[in-house]
């Protein structure tokens, strides 16, 4: 009998996250499925912004495009104000602005009739193109939180708060105000030509309803239970609209019922109640958690439940539903930070091929150089990805590689550029938190604010980590290598026992540095998966040098040989396997099978141990020419569980096969 992944007639792979008996994927990690029939890996998550920045930016839970910036809602108004769009550059704090709007969680913004409109839980502030950084308040009697949108098909702009939805024309008066019942708060709004969908929250903890108006009268046309207490989101979709629940459903309204896309893995935990929080809107999902691209929706989500346990199945992050593929784990959160250097025509050594600044980071960082649109240093060019080599604290040299860099190959530099140009260093914290404090909002920006000058993607998201405690603002690249994986379900026997002779994984080529790394199990142990964030628990590992940690976290049922996946702070998205373990007066010291270069002594971090085993590395030198990769494993069992790590830049699985025979029947 052969496994083989995807489906050799649909070429689809499905992601139900249901159990791990169905689909023919269970898990995904920083995954991109969007192109059917390929399993890639997704890019690169940098932080453009973070609470370090400014202390202001924190919680941001709306994102919207204005008449002339992209705005983010947190303790004060920040806006991306370059004219070429979303790039690396820091947020801009609009505080100084006349009159300016202090949002606060759960608030809104959106951009009507050429206006900026933000909500603060007191009051509408809106601007204009005349003086865009003059607001003018409008007291409509609001309670927090506060949702807008705009009714295209009646000029108007929609603000719903507590029970009510207010209807207010281009000159800022109110020409409706519809009445929902007591029992329900407002908690999304959105419109598909002529009809207003109005999502709610039933405050007495029974379900919440969705509400259709016309926006003729101040009464609603029909109203449909959600089977949640909460709908956390609602977005345009075909022809109606897509919603997403707190009981894990994303939802489409059929006109008379609801249709559903798909379910998260929390929709499934039957001794779970509710994921959401009864006394907190917006719980897991914000209201610009949302935003849909055609037939592909994003979903940017805390997967914490109200026991604030981690579930291995259901990391933190944006989230991506495709028709065919299902709802899946796209991207996770960074703490990436950004440092840029400017640095002049005297800080440049044609000699010796050294670069001075300060606070040079390791060697094998990734950096990108930028002439700022002057005379560029000869032997470099603008918008590609170069590495450190570092000398001192000051000084450094670059390789066209990370394997140039770590063998110390420098680059010739036979210019000096200008006085304007700069660095921009990305030294790596992480390759994407699975555990976060909470979820924020997520935005496709469109052609006008399109990130092409600095190899960044058009896709924004926002989060509240848990581990570092700070706010960020991530925004993904394509240029850097990133990290990530899949499990497939249970590849069950057919008879008793099978004996699973061969795996063979079918790729594009690999290039410097990238691997596929094949780990599995044929068993399952009592206890396992366990880590640190487990019932309420917080026990950190502490990093000591770049390949060991401490922690006291009990570590009695791990082994040798198992794996170690790191689900917040220092190393985040790293996945290593236990070399050795010991215990002295209930400290316990892991030793890691590979290093992690950036990790530095008594930096924290979250973990969780299971037993996959580590099988091969597949990489550019054993696999060239011919972009497969064949290895017997030879191991009996009732079943085989592969998970599939990739690293590097858009590596991909174009299928897998495992092969058994029985073994006993």
């Amino acid at each position: 009998m052969t496994y083989i992944i995807p489906n050799q007639t649909t070429k689809k792979i499905v992601q139900t996250n249901e159990n791990d008996l169905s689909g023919n994927i269970y898990v995904t990690k920083n995954i991109d499925l969007r192109n059917n029939g390929y399993i890639k890996l997704s890019h690169f998550p940098v932080a453009i912004m973070t609470e370090d920045d400014s202390s202001s930016f924190d919680v941001t839970d709306a994102m919207f495009i204005g008449d002339e910036n992209i705005y983010f809602l947190s303790d004060h108004l920040f806006a991306n104000d370059s004219t070429f769009g979303i790039s690396f550059e820091k947020l801009t704090d609009r505080n100084t602005d006349t009159n300016a709007p202090t949002p606060s969680t759960s608030e809104d913004g959106v951009c009507f009739n050429e206006v900026d409109v933000v909500s603060d839980g007191d009051y509408i502030y809106y601007n204009s193109t005349v003086a865009p950084t003059t607001w003018t308040s409008l007291d409509l009697d609001l309670d927090s939180p506060t949702q807008l949108a705009v009714f295209h098909a009646y000029n108007s702009l929609l603000v719903g708060s507590g029970n009510l939805v207010k209807m207010l024309n281009t000159a800022w008066a109110v020409t409706i105000t519809l009445t929902l019942p007591s029992d329900y708060d407002v908690t999304a709004l959105e419109t598909n030509g002529n009809i207003i969908y109005i999502g709610t929250k039933h405050k007495g903890g029974g379900e919440a309803k969705l509400f259709i108006w016309d926006g003729l009268s101040s009464a609603w046309n029909s109203s449909y239970g959600v089977g949640a207490n909460e709908v956390f989101s609602i977005r345009k979709y075909g022809a109606s609209c897509a919603l997403v629940t707190s009981k894990g459903q994303l939802l489409q309204f059929n006109g008379s019922s609801f249709t559903v896309l798909g379910n998260l893995p929390v929709y499934y935990k039957k001794d779970l109640v509710e994921w959401g929080d009864r006394n907190t809107t917006h719980y897991n999902i914000s209201n610009r958690g949302m935003f849909i691209d055609g037939e592909k929706i994003y979903i940017r989500l805390n997967s914490k439940d109200n026991r604030l346990s981690y579930d291995t199945m259901f990391p933190c992050g944006l989230w991506c539903y495709t028709p065919d593929t299902g709802l899946y784990c796209l991207n996770t959160t960074s703490y990436n930070r950004i440092t840029k250097k400017v640095v002049t025509t005297d800080n440049i050594d044609t000699t010796n091929d050294i670069v001075t600044t300060t606070d040079v980071p390791i060697t094998g960082t990734p950096v990108m150089y930028h002439n700022d649109f002057g005379t560029s240093i000869d032997g470099l060019d603008v918008y590609t990805v170069y590495y450190v080599i570092k000398l001192s604290s000051t000084t450094f040299k670059l390789a066209t590689s990370y394997s140039n860099a770590i063998a110390g190959t420098s680059i010739d530099l036979t210019g000096t550029g200008n006085d304007n140009q700069f660095f921009r260093f990305f030294p790596i914290y992480d390759y994407g938190h699975s555990f976060i404090k909470r979820g924020g909002a997520v935005l496709i920006v469109n052609n006008r604010y399109s990130p092409y000058s600095y190899q960044a993607d058009n896709l924004l998201y926002t989060a509240d980590l848990e581990l570092p405690a700070k706010a960020v603002a991530n925004v993904t690249t394509a240029q850097l290598p990133n990290r990530g994986y899949f499990i497939t379900p249970k590849l069950n026997s057919s008879n008793i026992e099978d004996i699973y002779n061969n795996i063979c994984v079918k790729h594009r080529p690999l290039g410097d540095n990238e691997k596929i790394i094949i780990k599995y199990r044929t068993t399952e142990r009592r206890g396992l998966p366990f880590g640190s964030k487990d019932k309420q628990a917080s026990v950190v590992g502490t990093w000591t040098d770049t390949n060991t940690f401490t922690t006291t976290l009990d570590m009695s049922l791990a082994e040798v040989g198992d794996e170690i996946e790191i689900i917040a702070g220092k190393g985040a998205g790293c996945l290593f396997h236990i070399e050795s373990l010991t215990e002295n007066s209930g400290t316990w010291t892991v030793n890691l099978d590979e290093t992690f270069d950036y990790a530095v002594n008594a930096e924290t971090m979250y973990f969780y141990v299971n037993n996959f085993k580590k099988l091969a590395e597949i990489t550019d030198t054993n696999t060239a020419g011919v972009e497969y990769f064949d290895i017997n494993l030879g191991e009996n069992s009732k079943f085989l569980q592969l998970k599939i790590e990739l690293r590097g830049l858009d590596v991909t699985i174009e299928e897998i096969q495992v092969k058994n025979t029985k073994f006993k029947s």
